[in-house]
C-alpha cells in the first residue's frame, strides 16, 4: 500500500484547519470553545472592591477619640488635674471625662499655662507629682467630683481619663507613624550623644 506523500500530508492538514474554523464561525459554537470566566469569581472581586472603598470612605469620614491619661488630687469636693500644654489647649468643656471609672464633667479650664513647679505647688505630693507626665508647660482641669466615689477624702489620687481630640483613622495612622518616627530620632541621638560621651571618657583617661 503506497503511502501519502508530504504535499498529500500538507493538504489534509490544511482542510482540516479550515474545517476546524468553518465549525466555530458561528457565535454558539464561539461560545463553546471560548473558556468563559466563573460568574462567582466575578462576585468576589466585586465584594472585596465594595469594602476597599468603604474602608477609605471609613478611614476619612469616621473619628476615632484620643485619650490621655493623668493623676488628679481630691480637694474641697472637687478634682484638680493638669495636661500638658504642647503649644495649645487640648480639651475642652465637652470633653468627655471619667474619674476612678466614672463619668465627671469638667467645670473649668485654665488656659494659662503652668510650670513645673505651680503644678507641684498645686499637687503638693512629691509621690503624685513624680508619677504625672508633665512637659515643661501643663494647663490646669477642674472636674466635679462623681457621686459614685463620694466619701473620698481630701488628698487623695483620682486617676483620670480624659478625651483630648477626636481624629479620623487616616489622621490617626500618619499621627502615629510620625510619632514612631520621632521616638527612634530621638533614641538615636540618645544613642549618640551616650557614644560621644564615652569616647570622649575614653580620651580623657587615656590622655
Amino acid at each position: 500500500m503506497a503511502e501519502p506523500s508530504a504535499k498529500q500530508e500538507s493538504l489534509g492538514s490544511k482542510m482540516f484547519r479550515e474545517s476546524a474554523l468553518n465549525k466555530m464561525s458561528s457565535a454558539e459554537d464561539l461560545d463553546r470553545y471560548l473558556q468563559v470566566t466563573n460568574p462567582s469569581a466575578w462576585v468576589l472581586l466585586a465584594a472585596v472592591a465594595v469594602l476597599l472603598i468603604a474602608a477609605v470612605i471609613w478611614g476619612f469620614t469616621a473619628t476615632l477619640p484620643v485619650k490621655t491619661s493623668t493623676i488628679g488630687v481630691l480637694k474641697d469636693g472637687e478634682i484638680t488635674f493638669f495636661l500638658p500644654y504642647d503649644g495649645g489647649v487640648s480639651a475642652t468643656e465637652f470633653s468627655e471625662v471619667t474619674a476612678a471609672g466614672y463619668s465627671a464633667k469638667i467645670k473649668s479650664i485654665n488656659k494659662n499655662p503652668h510650670s513645673r513647679r505651680e503644678v507641684e505647688a498645686t499637687i503638693g505630693s512629691d509621690y503624685t507629682y513624680d508619677n504625672l507626665t508633665l512637659t515643661d508647660w501643663s494647663y490646669k482641669i477642674i472636674i466635679d467630683l462623681p457621686v459614685e466615689i463620694s466619701d473620698w477624702v481630701d488628698g487623695d489620687d483620682v486617676p483620670i481619663v480624659v478625651t483630648t481630640e477626636q481624629v479620623s483613622p487616616i489622621k490617626y495612622l500618619f499621627g502615629a507613624a510620625d510619632e514612631t518616627a520621632v521616638q527612634s530620632a530621638k533614641a538615636n541621638d540618645s544613642t549618640a550623644q551616650a557614644s560621644s560621651a564615652q569616647a570622649t571618657s575614653s580620651q580623657v583617661n587615656g590622655a
